[in-house]
């Protein structure tokens, strides 16, 4: 695995296995994932604390007190997702399509690990990847 960082020590680039993960960043934070020049997925943040998600479909995502993602609706105003998580980022009670968001971070790049600015947490492990 091959990381790349910017001037501000955020990570801008995955090499896993020969796919190329480029990670933008916004003055709001991480805004955008991408494969190449193929969107993977696009996170605006909107009044409130909500956020607008924009991966294979459109959804909006309401948060908690810590920016974990509690509920997700669609644009119809219908349940997209709704999710729980534990004490350390797991996932229990989940039901409609899984929307991971563990205290503001995604799981972007790998499955059941939290991408957060300077290193990755791992939910069922309950503890980071790396030391810092």
């Amino acid at each position: 695995m091959g990381l790349t960082y910017d001037a501000l020590g955020r990570m801008v680039e995955q090499n896993r296995g020969g796919v190329y993960t480029q990670i933008l960043y916004s003055p709001v934070g991480k805004t955008a994932i991408m494969n190449g020049q193929t969107r993977k997925t696009i996170n605006l943040p909107l009044p409130g604390g909500a956020t607008a998600v924009y991966d294979t479909t459109f959804h909006y995502r309401y948060g908690d007190w810590l920016g974990s993602s509690r509920f997700s609706s669609t644009t119809s105003r219908t349940k997209f997702s709704d999710d729980a998580y534990a004490p350390y980022g797991e996932n229990y009670a989940e039901s409609g399509t899984v929307d991971p968001s563990f205290t503001g971070n995604d799981q972007d790049t790998v499955s059941g690990t939290y991408d957060f600015l300077f290193r990755e947490y791992n939910a069922n492990q309950g503890r980071w990847i790396r030391p810092s």
